[in-house]
């Protein structure tokens, strides 16, 4: 809310890593409990809902955090905190989603965000140039596409490896590689890149998994 935006997105990766670490930790300590699952997806819809709602709230208000609290059609990209407090309370009741996602899972529509986010805040945005109100028009839409793509009945790939080897889990591993080339190249500006190879391999994987 003060446009510490670069920052914001530090706190979400650090916090992303932390959402793994936390159920390997209560499982190691046997301390895992159906509480501490709800919980955990309470402390998400800070983390992957109401922080990417806010960025692109503030990307639709030209990313002048004063403007944020002005009446206007950029607050579209709150409906980003809802969808993702739905997706996150139908996730822990979800018996199809133990080995992989159904629908767009909420740490990758934030990733997706984030790197929309980092782009934006280039000196000087290519985006800008065809026209501010376009810009806005192209992000509100995207607002509903994500929140549409998180309860989305398509199956998106997980990164938890299975056994079977190689072959069984070469699409994680074919999406690691190219998330960890794309960052060598681009930094934190290659989110989206990832996050848009993410959601291909996710549906070019489909044919595969209809056949198994």
């Amino acid at each position: 809310m003060q446009g510490q935006y670069l920052h914001s997105v530090y706190w979400v990766l650090a916090g992303g890593a932390f959402d793994v670490l936390d159920g390997a930790a209560a499982r190691m300590l046997k301390v895992s409990s159906p509480i501490g699952k709800d919980l955990d997806s309470l402390a998400d819809v800070v983390t992957f809902g109401v922080v990417p709602a806010l960025w692109a709230t503030s990307l639709m208000a030209g990313l002048d955090h004063t403007m944020l609290l002005a009446p206007g059609f950029h607050w579209v990209g709150f409906l980003i905190a809802p969808a993702s407090a739905l997706r996150l309370a139908k996730f822990n009741h979800d018996n199809r989603q133990t080995l992989g996602f159904v629908g767009m899972p909420t740490p990758a529509n934030t990733l997706l965000w984030a790197g929309i986010l980092v782009w934006g805040l280039q000196p000087t945005p290519f985006l800008w140039q065809i026209g501010p109100e376009f810009v806005r028009l192209g992000w509100q839409f995207l607002v509903l596409v994500s929140a549409a793509m998180l309860h989305a009945e398509v199956p998106m790939l997980s990164l938890k490896f299975r056994p079977g080897g190689i072959m069984a889990n070469r699409w994680p591993a074919l999406l690691i590689l190219l998330g960890l080339v794309l960052f060598a190249w681009l930094g934190l500006m290659a989110l989206a890149p990832i996050i848009g190879g993410y959601v291909f391999l996710s549906l070019l994987a489909l044919p595969q998994k209809a056949k198994a």
